[in-house]
């Protein structure tokens, strides 16, 4: 097992040996530009750099390889041994290394460029838009116009189209629209709106916008507005509108309206009036307006 690696020239190669050689070679300049490893590239130092990679598989990798096919000079070897790491791959008899690979930082840089450009051109996974045109041209494609014309519209979306002759649309929405005339609609918008054909409108709605015709107005609200023909009106508003003709004013509204034809009113307010022929005035106000001929005098 051991004789097939036996020709592999990192064979029993230790880390330190192979960085010495190579930096003696090839500088620590070009190796950080043929490598691109950072710890060949700032203040880099033997022991450093073992330190780093000990404990950093791909950068030792890394370097192995470039020792190999670089300073070496192999040739490439197949996808199956290219495969594994450098120190497990098997080099075959027939092949031996050769002189090292002249390098230079010009060199360097231009064969960076062109990996670069490389990349940069490389169709991505998924991006290959060039031979299957746009997206929503292509078989399967989710798209199905506007989303207005979706038979899987949302309900939200399908209420605001103006056509709304269906009668299962929502009534509130009708009313919205200023449609007066459907029977659903919300009886306190058509309050608001003026409307008083309706049977269904707010009593107190009708009674604000002035329309006493209605029997179901408030009868408070036609007393303040003057209307005194109603039966069902304030008794005591029509008592302050100075209306005597009413039965239930009350009897001392009458009297403080100077009404004095009536038995019931006050004896008191009638003998203040001057009023002599009246029988039941006070006999001592007579007295002291010096009458004698009143019939309940005192003899002198």
């Amino acid at each position: 097992m051991t004789d097939l690696y036996t020709n592999n020239p990192l064979h029993s190669l230790k880390l330190e040996a192979l960085l010495t050689e190579l930096v003696d070679h090839y500088g620590w300049e070009i190796l950080a530009a043929a490598i691109n490893i950072n710890c060949f590239k700032t203040n880099p130092t033997i022991k450093g750099s073992l330190k780093f990679l000990r404990k950093t598989d791909w950068a030792r990798e890394k370097l192995e390889g470039f020792y190999l096919y670089r300073f070496k000079h192999l040739p490439r070897p197949d996808d199956k041994q290219f495969a594994l790491p450098p120190r497990d791959r098997i080099v075959p008899d027939d092949q031996t290394p050769g002189e090292p690979v002249v390098l230079t930082l010009e060199g360097l840089a231009e064969i960076q460029r062109k990996k670069d450009l490389a990349a940069a051109n490389k169709p991505r996974p998924g991006h290959n838009a060039g031979s299957q045109g746009p997206r929503n041209d292509r078989p399967g494609s989710r798209s199905k116009g506007p989303r207005q014309e979706r038979s899987g519209a949302k309900p939200w979306e399908r209420s605001n189209r103006p056509a709304a002759s269906s009668d299962d649309s929502n009534p509130w929405g009708k009313a919205s629209r200023s449609v007066s005339k459907d029977a659903d609609a919300n009886p306190w918008g058509k309050a608001k709106a003026g409307d008083s054909n309706s049977g269904d409108a707010n009593p107190w709605g009708k009674a604000k916008t002035g329309d006493s015709n209605s029997g179901d107005a408030n009868p408070w609200g036609k007393a303040k507005a003057g209307d005194s023909s109603s039966g069902d009106a304030n008794p005591w508003g029509k008592a302050k509108a100075n209306d005597s003709n009413t039965g239930d004013a009350k009897p001392w509204d009458k009297a403080k309206a100077s009404e004095t034809k009536t038995d019931d009113a006050n004896p008191w307010g009638k003998a203040k009036r001057r009023e002599p022929n009246d029988a039941d005035a006070n006999p001592w106000g007579k007295a002291k307006k010096n009458e004698p001929n009143a019939g309940e005098s005192s003899d002198q």
